[in-house]
């Protein structure tokens, strides 16, 4: 893994929700520096670091993992339990307190913004899924994926269903039939 791979990361899981507008910085320019620095444009990674720590809530998130594990705010392991889920998440579970978890902020804290009101389909976009790309043309993928379903008062995964998604080439290198990816 690169050195930079955990902001990378943290960029690329950051910057859909912040194109819609639902969260990070009102300034096209530090927009911009965002977008450069997940195109691999030459860009100051303490000026990123400092844009994602300001005016992402989610640092807040990123800061509990990293502080609980000893590890550094962009290290790319607390990025990944952040956004994706993985073992530096299992204490919090344990103590039943606040997860510091992408899913669980989107099923059971929502919008702290206040920019948006959160329903259903605005959870299943904003929630990290996963698919199965069917078909590539051009910038747009097919992909095989499950959404998030509400029956009652609780949440699941409904059957598969076809769904495309975009694709950029700047973020994403290399795409084939057959690649599992996540969608955000």
């Amino acid at each position: 893994m690169s050195k930079n791979s955990g902001l990378r990361r943290a960029c690329l899981y950051s910057f859909p929700p912040h194109q819609l507008g639902y969260c990070g910085p009102q300034e096209k320019k530090k927009s911009s520096m965002l977008s450069d620095f997940i195109k691999r444009r030459k860009i100051d990674e303490r000026k990123i670091k400092d844009i994602l720590e300001k005016e992402f809530i989610v640092s807040g998130y990123y800061r509990m993992i990293a502080q609980e594990h000893k590890l550094d705010l962009f290290d790319a392991k607390v990025i990944e339990a952040y956004w994706l889920g993985n073992k530096l998440l299992d204490k919090f579970f344990e103590t039943g307190k606040i997860i510091p978890f992408h899913l669980y902020h989107v099923i059971a804290v929502g919008s702290l913004t206040g920019r948006i009101k959160f329903d259903d389909l605005k959870r299943d976009k904003c929630r990290i899924s996963w698919g199965k790309v069917l078909k590539i043309n051009g910038s747009k993928v097919l992909v095989d994926y499950r959404p998030l379903l509400r029956k009652n008062s609780a949440f699941n995964l409904s059957e598969p269903i076809s769904k495309k998604a975009d694709w950029d080439k700047n973020f994403v290198l290399q795409l084939k039939t057959g690649d599992i990816v996540s969608i955000h």
